[in-house]
Order: structure tokens, then C-alpha cells, then sequence
């Protein structure tokens, strides 16, 4: 377990200890001022596509012919659809901080558990620490960890058993990815305009807070995948304007430097692309030829997004989302052509509603819609069953409980 990581579990456990110590005070404010509570809710989610796979990979994962047996290409991946169970607790406690302002210290525990696809099941760890500065503004601190997360399966050897040069889908070796993944960000939010009392705001508008944000995200692959693990800088900054009758306009724009390193893994390529023998039999004719060649998964992205709220009853409001975001790879590596001038879009949309079933109890439902489009899509030289572009739907439905 690396340092920080040790940190994180340090901090989360003194802080979930700290939320179950208070005993039979607890949700209501002692005598210190500490205030305590607690918040508990499950969602219920149909996911189409849980691996991110394309229409060809989905119908391929359908048959999982004899062929991708032998390989492992599907091991543990037993649909693309799947319905996901994720309860999370998460208990708060407030109390006087910097200036006699709020402090906020506030874990969270999520498990997912998926219906059919029991390798994708996974925990995750949250703890936000929030201070409030002045009157008008929040810096907040949230530390994250998800351990042994199941990502796919990935080609990792492959053998010319037969001897002929090449390699069919059989010689292929395919094994598990997993993942730890641990992040930190640090944000400050401030209240930057409000309309003077006893007056409407311009078009409605009633206050205007901006937004930044910057922090790490580290994510580490088990063996043999180590050159899959990345450092990822973000930064990001957002607008949210709030209108008369509780509605909300949101939008947002967030950075990310991915680093990763430039290391050798086994690749199946085509020698009359390249003009290379890779497999050392004298000319540069075979198809399907197996090498160890650098490959660098480098890139930068940029995420653009809007969000928008509105009251629609008296409990009830209305939501909806866009964000697009453009992956820009950095690989100058001569036969890593999945990544060489590679620009990646995704695109998402959200609808949902969200209102108050009774005073402690909220039920939100929600749909997402995402469409990603690779452009590796239809190079040369590469297996186009391992295409990048994709379709997914996750419908949810999330009910709380605050206590």
C-alpha cells in the first residue's frame, strides 16, 4: 500500500470512528456545537454497456466462440449489459472551524454489485473536508480510493503455436485487468454576485458563484498491465447561476494531463504496413505477426459541459446535462498507430427529475446517454473487432434517506 494511500485509509477510518463514537447523540447538535447526521442511499442502475465495448466486441461477447475461450478474451465478462446495486452511507459532522465557520468532515462507503457480472463488483471510499471562508465562500478538499476494480480483459502474450508465421484469435493470451485508482482535489467556490433585496435580477437571476478546481489522480494496473497505470493533473473551472423558482444553469470546462510511460508491450501487426519482418523468417509478408514494440498512451483531455435544473411541482424538479469531451494523444511511437494522431470525442447527455417523497426521504430517476467515437477506428494493421468507439445507456433510480 503506497504512502498516500495509507494516509487516505488513516484519515477515513479516524473519521468514520469520529461519526460512530458520538453513540446516542448522534444527528442532533450537543452541547460543543458539533452537529451530527447521516445520509443513506441506494441505487438502482441497468448499465448496457459496463465495458465500454463496441457493437462488434458486443455481438462477439454474445457468441464467445471456441477461439475466444481458448484466449480468455471474455473471461469473467459474462454480459455487456448489467443491472448495478450500489448502497452508500454517509455519515457528516459539523463543527466550528477557521473563524468560527462551518467545518464539514464528511466519509462515504459505496459498493457496487453487479446482478451477472461478478468480477466488476468493487468498493469505493470517499471523505470531503469543506470549509466555509467569509460569508461568501467554500474550500473543499475530497480524497477518493477504489481498490481492485476489474476494468476488461486485455491481450497481454501471444504464441505461434503452429508455427506458420502469423497469429489466429486462439494464440492469442488475454488476461485480467485490474486497478487501484486514488485521487485528491482541492476546490474553492465563491459567491460572486447577488441582486440587492426587494429587487428581481436581471432575466430572473439571483446569484452568481464561480468555481476552480485543481488535483491528482493516480491509477496503478496489477501485473502484467503496469504500463497501463497513469498520473493524471486536472484543473477546471465552473459557473453556476441561480434563477427565481429554485432553477439553476450550470457550466463548467475541466483540463486533464494524463501521463503515462512509454514502455514495450506485445502487439499483432501486419509486416507489409510497416515493411518489417517482426518474426525474423526473412521476408515482410506475414499478417497477424506478433512484436514488442513502445506504445505511449499520453493525452490530454478537455471537457466541456452544461447543466440545468428547474421546479416543476412543489417537491419536484426537472434536470438536464451536456458535456463533450476531446482526447488529444501524445504517442509518437512509430508502430503504436491506435494512438498516433489519435483525437477522441465523447459526448453525453442526461435527463432526469428528482424530487421529496416525504421529509427525510428523496427519489431521483435518471438516464444518461453516451456515444464516444474513436478515430483509431478503421486504421490499418490493427484488429478492428478491438474498435474504441461506443454506445451506452444507464438508466438509474437512486432513493435517499437523511437522517
Amino acid at each position: 500500500m503506497t504512502y498516500f494511500k495509507k494516509r487516505f485509509f488513516a484519515v477515513f477510518v479516524c473519521a468514520l470512528g469520529l461519526w460512530a463514537f458520538s453513540g446516542p447523540h448522534a444527528f442532533a447538535k450537543d452541547k460543543a456545537g458539533l452537529k451530527w447526521g447521516a445520509e443513506f442511499d441506494v441505487e438502482l442502475a441497468y448499465d448496457s454497456n459496463i465495458y465500454k465495448l463496441s457493437g462488434i466486441q458486443k455481438d462477439r461477447l454474445d457468441v464467445n466462440n471456441t477461439s475466444d475461450q481458448i484466449s480468455g478474451r471474455f473471461n469473467d465478462m459474462e454480459s455487456a449489459g448489467d443491472f448495478v446495486t450500489s448502497p452508500r452511507f454517509k455519515p457528516s459532522l459539523k463543527l466550528s472551524g477557521l473563524g468560527g465557520r462551518t467545518f464539514r468532515i464528511t466519509p462515504s462507503v459505496t459498493y457496487n454489485l453487479y446482478a451477472r457480472n461478478k468480477e466488476k463488483n468493487f468498493l469505493e471510499l470517499g471523505l470531503d473536508l469543506s470549509q466555509d471562508i467569509g460569508s461568501k465562500g467554500k474550500f473543499t478538499v475530497e480524497l477518493d480510493y477504489d481498490p481492485d476494480v476489474f476494468r476488461k480483459n486485455y491481450l497481454s502474450d501471444a504464441v505461434d503455436t503452429d508455427g506458420n508465421g502469423s497469429i489466429s484469435s486462439s494464440e492469442k493470451i488475454f488476461s485480467a485487468a485490474n486497478y487501484d485508482e486514488s485521487s485528491i482535489a482541492a476546490s474553492y467556490k465563491h459567491r460572486l454576485w447577488k441582486h440587492a433585496k426587494g429587487r428581481r435580477g436581471y432575466l430572473g437571476l439571483d446569484k452568481v458563484y464561480g468555481e476552480v478546481l485543481v488535483g491528482f489522480k493516480k491509477r496503478d494496473y496489477d501485473n502484467p498491465f503496469e504500463n497501463r497505470s497513469y498520473d493524471d493533473i486536472f484543473a477546471g473551472t465552473g459557473l453556476d447561476m441561480e434563477l427565481g423558482n429554485d432553477s439553476k444553469v450550470s457550466f463548467s470546462y475541466l483540463f486533464a494531463d494524463i501521463t503515462t510511460d512509454v514502455a514495450g508491450e506485445v502487439l499483432i501487426r501486419n509486416e507489409p504496413d510497416f515493411g518489417v519482418d517482426f518474426n525474423g523468417d526473412g521476408d515482410t509478408l506475414d499478417l497477424d505477426t506478433r512484436t514488442v514494440q513502445n506504445v505511449d498512451r499520453s493525452r490530454n483531455e478537455h471537457t466541456l459541459g452544461v447543466k440545468g435544473r428547474t421546479r416543476i411541482g412543489k417537491r419536484w424538479f426537472a434536470e438536464a446535462g451536456y458535456d463533450v469531451r476531446f482526447q488529444l494523444y501524445k504517442s509518437d511511437q512509430r508502430f503504436d498507430v491506435t494512438r498516433l494522431d489519435r483525437k477522441d470525442v465523447r459526448q453525453r447527455i442526461n435527463l432526469g427529475v428528482k424530487g421529496k417523497l416525504a421529509p427525510k426521504w428523496t427519489l431521483g430517476l435518471d438516464w444518461t446517454f453516451s456515444h464516444e467515437k474513436a478515430s483509431r477506428d478503421g486504421l490499418a494493421s490493427i484488429d478492428q473487432a478491438e474498435s474504441k468507439s461506443y454506445n451506452r445507456h444507464v438508466v438509474a433510480a437512486v432513493i435517499s434517506y437523511k437522517m
